[in-house]
C-alpha cells in the first residue's frame, strides 16, 4: 500500500504548527537567591532590564516621568510580565495624563499578580489622583 502525498493544506498546516512550536516563548529561568538572609526562588533578570529599570527609578524620584516610562518601556523588553515594572510604568504614564496608556499597563499588572502590593499601591495612587476616593 502507497502512503498518499500530503496536500498543499496539509503541508502547510504542518509548516504553521513547526513555526508555532519554534516561536514559542521558553519558561521563565528561576534562580535561587539570598534576599535578607533567606533564601528565594525568582524568575532571571536580564543585566539589561535591570539597568533600565533602575534609570526608570532614578528618573521618577527626580520627576521625569517621561524619562521613567522610556526607561521602563526598554526594560520590558526583557521580561513582560514583571508586576512591579508595570505598576511603575502605569504610574509614570499616569503622571504624564496619558491615561489610556496608564489603565492598560496597570490592567496587565492586575492581571499578572491582582493581589500584589505594588499594583494595589498603583491603583489606589492613580484613583487618589484621579479623584476617585
Amino acid at each position: 500500500m502507497y502512503a498518499r502525498p500530503l496536500s498543499r493544506l496539509g503541508v502547510a498546516a504542518l509548516a504553521l504548527a513547526a513555526f508555532s512550536v519554534s516561536c514559542a516563548r521558553p519558561p521563565p529561568v528561576v534562580m535561587r537567591r539570598e534576599a535578607s538572609g533567606e533564601v528565594v526562588a525568582g524568575r532571571f533578570v536580564s543585566p539589561y532590564a535591570y539597568e533600565h529599570f533602575l534609570r526608570g527609578e532614578l528618573a521618577r524620584a527626580r520627576g521625569d516621568h517621561a524619562g521613567a516610562v522610556e526607561a521602563y518601556r526598554r526594560a520590558r523588553t526583557g521580561s513582560g510580565d514583571d508586576v512591579l515594572l508595570l505598576a511603575r510604568l502605569a504610574r509614570s504614564y499616569d503622571a504624564l495624563g496619558r491615561v489610556a496608556e496608564a489603565d492598560a499597563a496597570l490592567a496587565e499588572a492586575r492581571a499578572l499578580g491582582p493581589e500584589r502590593a505594588d499594583v494595589q499601591l498603583a491603583v489606589g495612587l492613580l484613583a487618589e489622583r484621579r479623584g476617585d476616593l
